[in-house]
This record gives structure tokens, sequence and C-alpha cells, in this order.
């Protein structure tokens, strides 16, 4: 089992078509994927990789917080 990440967050943004849509964003400060990013540009789904597995954290080891430099 994948260990969840803290700072993985999921927007449900109500589309026209009053269908919602899911849109992953990362809250860590040093996101590749912010609310804004996601939100405000096509394609967000695919920018963040993860999926919220923190094996797969894009964030750069070296700015992870102190317990996942142990994880990987």
């Amino acid at each position: 089992m994948a260990a969840k990440c803290p700072f993985y967050q999921l927007h449900t943004d109500q589309l026209a078509s009053k269908a919602a849509d899911r849109i992953p964003w990362c809250s860590h400060m040093q996101s590749p994927v912010t609310f804004v990013i996601a939100t405000a540009t096509s394609g967000p789904a695919k920018k963040l990789t993860c999926g919220g597995d923190i094996r797969k954290c894009q964030i750069p080891p070296e700015l992870r917080p102190p317990l996942w430099l142990a994880s990987d």
C-alpha cells in the first residue's frame, strides 16, 4: 500500500455541464502543481504525476519534509 501524501489535494470543479471534475494539486510550498496552476491551466491532471503516493513525489528530496527522506 502506498504512503499517502499529506500535501496531495483534489479540487472539485463544477463544469458548465454540471459534471464534477476532480483536479489534483499539491499544497507543499515547492509544489510543481499549485492550486492556481491546477485550476487556471489546461491539462493540470497530467502535470501532477504522484497520485498522492509519497514514493512518486515530484518535489526534490532536499525540499521534502525530513520524514520523507527516510522513505526514498
